[in-house]
């Protein structure tokens, strides 16, 4: 009889997504559109409804506000959602400056693009590149 196997479970949504607004929104405009939220946290492993749901209860506790574009939402920390998340970087010792650079260091290795959307006024989403793909599930470069 073979051995059972372990699947990993996806990460935790809520802090996973408040983490990427740090790192990876905060230092580029502040706001993301929903869509590319989704996108980049399918390949470790979390649903699109648990993206939507977890954004949803995040906007219910005031750590984010959507603004609409159309059909489109982006979704931006709120002064609240600012506070905390400033508080907890700096728990973790971590300069906000430093959490732009291993972003922008992502992109020149690869692992991200940046992607405009919008001119006016300048707005972005990012998105796994393939080797990003490749290293969220697990494998190598």
């Amino acid at each position: 009889m073979p051995a059972p196997t372990r699947r990993s479970a996806p990460p935790r949504a809520i802090p996973l997504i408040v983490t990427v607004f740090g790192d990876a929104v905060l230092p580029f405009g502040g706001r993301v559109w929903l869509g590319s939220l989704i996108r980049l946290l399918e390949p470790l492993g979390v649903s699109e409804r648990l993206v939507r749901t977890s954004v949803y209860r995040l906007a219910r506790e005031h750590w984010l506000r959507a603004d609409a574009l159309g059909r489109r939402s982006d979704y931006l920390l709120t002064d609240f959602g600012r506070r905390r998340f400033d508080e907890i970087a700096a728990n973790l010792g971590i300069a906000r400056n430093v959490l732009t650079q291993r972003l922008q260091r992502l992109i020149e290795e690869d692992v991200l693009t940046k992607v405009a959307y919008q001119e006016r006024p300048q707005r972005f989403e990012y998105r796994l590149t393939d080797k990003g793909r490749r290293l969220a599930a697990g494998g190598g470069p």
